[in-house]
């Protein structure tokens, strides 16, 4: 089968490689659509290219069930679904994915909107690290995909929803899908009375001079001191100078997409969990995900700029290195 890999001293290129075999707890699906990661897929295919193996890229799939696992007792085959995993729902003809990382879609849902879900996981797991208490004021920093999500996600929850990229292309975006306004952060004096409640960061690379700019527009108690919430997603580096002018500001990590991601044995149905007061399971966030999408509420179709066929799978990623031309990259099969 056809597979998106890198490795060998090659950058992204589309492989011959092996079907995947069916293990314990796992769902055989051949794939329709697949969408590219960019902040995740482009770090992986730098720090890939000299592997001595060919490495897999991709984690973001939709398609058809075409076999269970023994111990797997439902979906049907041929039923329709959202798949994803690293290393499971890989840019791959036929995937073969754990069934907790699996969500059947809704009827009518097309497979272009659907393809958006996992990454939608991903953001509202973002902002129910957010602990959003409603009618808060909100700033998204950094409109790549998840940083789009994120905004949609909060956006009944901000009573104000301000976005910031450097990008004019993703603000447009950021602003069609409910922003209310783009925000300048070389311009603190425009953040008005009260501050931020809520300030997410989807960036990447240094982000010292982000934080900087951050702290003084953060909304300030009754004593004057910062409070708030900063809630950082996504794989950056700071250098943050920590002293009491920050006040009562918290800062938090959002890791993935809910709790069991990544933990073999609750993706396979071996054993359950219970996530953390306020957040769910990776497979409880799939579903909602799924659900906003296919109800409106999450605008997918915003977010897909371009389409690309798996035997062309390295224009893909060449296009996700221009965010200025390229925002949601989806990859098609035959």
């Amino acid at each position: 089968m056809k597979a998106v890999v890198v490795g060998n001293g090659r950058g992204v290129h589309v492989s011959r490689m092996p079907c995947p075999v069916l293990g314990p707890g796992q769902i055989e699906i051949v794939v329709r659509r697949s969408l590219v990661s960019s902040g995740t897929e482009l770090h992986y295919s730098d720090t890939m290219r000299q592997s001595r193996e060919l490495f897999r890229l991709g984690y973001c799939a939709v398609g058809e069930v075409t076999a269970l696992a023994r111990d797997v007792a439902e979906p049907r085959v041929g039923s329709r679904m959202l798949a994803m995993g690293w290393q499971h729902a890989t840019h791959s003809e036929r995937i073969c994915v754990p069934q907790r990382l699996v969500v059947e879609l809704p009827a009518g849902l097309d497979f272009d909107s659907a393809v958006f879900g996992g990454l939608a996981a991903t953001a509202l797991h973002a902002t129910h690290r957010g602990r959003h208490r409603g009618g808060e004021r909100t700033l998204v920093v950094g409109l790549g995909l998840v940083g789009q999500l994120v905004a949609q996600c909060v956006r009944r929850s901000s009573s104000f929803l301000a976005i910031a990229d450097r990008v004019p292309m993703r603000c447009r975006i950021a602003c069609e899908t409910g922003a209310d306004e783009v925000f300048a952060l070389d311009r603190p004096s425009e953040v008005g009375a009260g501050g931020f409640d809520v300030v997410y960061l989807c960036v990447t690379g240094d982000a010292t001079g982000i934080f900087a700019r951050i702290f003084p527009i953060m909304a300030r108690a009754v004593d004057g001191q910062p409070r708030g919430r900063i809630v950082c997603v996504g794989r950056f580096a700071a250098s943050i100078p920590f002293g009491p002018e920050l006040g009562n500001v918290d800062f938090r990590y959002s890791a993935r997409c809910g709790a069991g991601y990544r933990f073999d044995p609750y993706v396979a149905g071996a054993t359950d969990i219970v996530p953390e007061d306020g957040e769910q399971t990776v497979d409880a966030n799939l579903r909602q995900a799924v659900g906003m999408i296919a109800t409106g509420r999450i605008k997918a179709k915003a977010l897909h700029t371009h389409t690309v066929p798996i035997a062309q799978a390295a224009d893909a990623y060449a296009l996700a290195q221009r965010p200025d031309q390229a925002l949601g990259v989806i990859i098609s099969y035959p």
